[in-house]
């Protein structure tokens, strides 16, 4: 895992040019030529000591490159603190209020939300979708001109993933590249997971140095509580997941991580959550992409029952989306599931969940009735307990306004 850890580390400083992975090979090459013919450049007197120059300046940058090599991975005394967020004060874009999103707050915890626009996910065809390179090139672009201290927020959640021996691996993410509009396609981009840390998770966050220094994310120090619409804004915006799953015999069911996860560690969390791989992207559709994510992270956190993979464990409907202020307005993608499994076949992943399974019994197959009213006490239950993490109570929100405005549609798809 460390190994890992430290392998993707490498890699991405190598990607991002701080490590200089080239010239090293070349004059690596260089020298092992040089020592294999050593008899044969002995011999030419009289260019030996420009040989034994050059000889010395290969090896000097071999050693320069091992010795940049060791700078990026020496340990660094940082602590790392979050910006209490006045939500209050949180501002929406001009673009996004004409989209009609709202500020939704859960103790500490915000949200932009549009009714509108989840009607929309509900109720659409198919809008279309495609990948476009301008948006992750203004990321790294922002990269770039502050890798100084975005490396820093990186390096200290590598240090402290390594201590808590959690895996911390660079990942190929599908992106948000614009904001929805209702009726033209969704655009996306490529990203991966350190430039997730490095933009949207740092935004918020703040490091102390050995000195007591504050260094602030320069995200923050330059939009503060303005957090800019996805098009205009220059973070990864990965895309993330998350989904309620019902079973085949009536169970509605929500899972508990483990302390070890790296995302909401000892809470309560969606049946199916976590982010969209690249290799998720299916040029067929908007809809299918975000449902192949959703059903691939659903298969996994189930216990990849047998006879069933990632596209047959489940039905899943979109049913919302908003933007997590607390990760600088990260997408999120909100689904219902009903699994072609029973309560009985659920096994929770242990590299993430706790063995245990909270869910109660709301329908029955037979009759297709749901039982409204055991189903709202449960959501509230869930909703009002302390360890519910937030993407599960914004899709309990956004679930619960679903079955109140579209019950029909809402049995139909359990029930078909």
């Amino acid at each position: 895992m460390i190994l890992r850890n430290g392998v993707s580390f490498l890699w991405y400083g190598i990607k991002n040019k701080k490590i200089k992975l080239l010239p090293f090979i070349i004059n690596f090459l260089i020298l092992l030529v040089a020592i294999r013919n050593i008899n044969v450049i002995l011999q030419e007197r009289s260019i030996i000591v420009l040989l034994i120059l050059l000889f010395i300046n290969v090896f000097w940058q071999i050693i320069g490159t091992f010795s940049d090599v060791f700078r990026y991975f020496q340990h660094v005394g940082l602590d790392e603190n979050r910006v209490k967020i006045d939500f209050e004060k949180i501002n929406i874009s001009e673009k996004e209020k004409e989209l009609g999103f709202e500020n939704v707050i859960a103790v500490e915890n915000g949200a932009f939300v549009s009714k509108d626009l989840n009607t929309y996910l509900q109720t659409a065809n198919e809008p279309g979708c495609c990948i476009e390179n301008i948006k992750s090139k203004h990321v790294q672009d922002y990269i770039d001109r502050n890798f100084q201290t975005t490396f820093l927020f990186i390096k200290c959640r590598l240090q402290n993933a390594n201590a808590g021996r959690k895996n911390f691996y660079n990942q190929k993410k599908l992106c948000l590249a614009k904001d929805i509009e209702p009726g033209a396609p969704i655009v996306f981009s490529k990203g991966c997971y350190y430039n997730t840390h490095a933009t949207n998770k740092t935004y918020f966050s703040f490091l102390y140095d050995n000195d007591g220094q504050e260094i602030f994310s320069p995200l923050y120090r330059d939009y503060g509580d303005n957090i800019p619409s996805i098009s205009a804004s220059v973070m990864s915006d990965e895309i993330g997941i998350s989904t309620i799953g019902i079973t085949t015999d009536g169970y509605i069911v929500v899972l508990r991580q483990n302390i070890k996860a790296n995302a909401s560690p000892g809470l309560l969390v969606p049946t199916g959550s976590g982010s969209a791989d690249w290799s998720d992207y299916t040029s067929g559709g908007f809809f299918q992409t975000i449902i192949a994510a959703t059903n691939r992270e659903l298969y996994e956190e189930v216990g990849k029952p047998k006879s069933f993979n990632a596209q047959s464990i489940a039905k899943t409907k979109i049913i919302g989306f908003f933007r997590w202020i607390n990760m600088g307005g990260k997408p999120e993608f909100l689904s219902i599931s009903k699994l072609n499994i029973g309560l009985n076949q659920i096994v929770p992943n242990k590299d993430e969940q706790m063995p245990m399974i909270i869910s109660k019994y709301i329908g029955d197959q037979k009759s297709k009735k749901i039982d409204y009213e055991t189903l709202h006490h449960f959501l509230e239950e869930i909703k009002a307990n302390d360890k519910c993490s937030f993407p599960l109570y914004i899709n309990i929100l956004i679930l619960q306004e679903y079955y109140r405005q579209h019950r029909g549609d809402f049995e139909f798809f359990l029930f078909e």
